[in-house]
């Protein structure tokens, strides 16, 4: 079950079927076409309701991955699987991300000072680097155990309400990556990653932010740990 949404609008998405799966369950349990308290029955229908669902594209293809996974688990894994206890976890996920996501600021620049100051409280370092520091192929010298880096020449892209056009680049370097990204997905940011490599036994990452977390499908999402 997907619980990592590349943006708002992916999460929604998911969020509406997971809806429409849970209504359509309830409305076959009240017609009797699905015994009460029976998983298994439960699991089935899911399944079947999954497969007609993505055959007549009622939620386009971007939900197709999904789809599979809960077609395959009401039938290859009926007798264990926990579809509509899964389902309504990702309904709630998504009541809650949504939730969350209207009391966000509107400025990206604001969520990246965001994540800056709550990445500090946990004692990393955050810097504003230059673009021509980034060399040895792609290591700052940093001498923090964990250090945020968003590049001055990136920060200048940025309007005066705090938008801006193009990707902006941020990179990390620690051993403890997780903690970074779990902070900005915290602040409304999905960090994209470009590039990692290790200098002197300390782990370095290129990410990239895009604009409303709108980012090319070849894009990687780092994902939460």
């Amino acid at each position: 079950m997907q619980s990592f949404y590349r943006n708002e609008v992916e999460a929604k998405l998911i969020g509406h079927v997971a809806w429409c799966a849970l209504i359509a369950l309830k409305l076959a349990k009240q017609n009797g076409d699905v015994p009460q308290n029976n998983r298994i029955k439960a699991n089935k229908f899911i399944a079947n309701w999954a497969k007609k669902a993505q055959a007549e594209l009622r939620f386009g293809r971007t939900m197709n991955n999904e789809l599979d996974i809960w077609h395959y688990s009401g039938t290859k894994k009926a007798l264990i699987a926990k579809l509509e206890f899964n389902i309504e976890s990702i309904y709630k996920q998504y009541c809650q991300l949504a939730h969350k996501t209207r009391k966000l600021p509107s400025s990206f620049k604001r969520r990246i000072l965001n994540a800056s100051t709550a990445l500090q409280e946990l004692g990393w370092c955050t810097e504003i680097g230059l673009e021509r520091d980034w060399q040895n192929e792609g290591s700052y010298n940093c001498t923090a155990d964990s250090t945020a880096i968003i590049l001055k020449e990136h920060l200048e892209l940025f309007d005066n309400v705090g938008r801006f056009s193009s990707p902006i680049s941020l990179m990390i370097n620690s051993n403890n990556v997780s903690e970074a990204v779990k902070k900005f997905y915290d602040s409304g940011i999905i960090l994209f990653l470009e590039d990692q490599n290790t200098y002197k036994g300390k782990k370095q990452y290129k990410f990239s932010i895009w604009p409303n977390n709108s980012a090319p499908a070849t894009a990687k999402p780092m994902p939460l740990q």
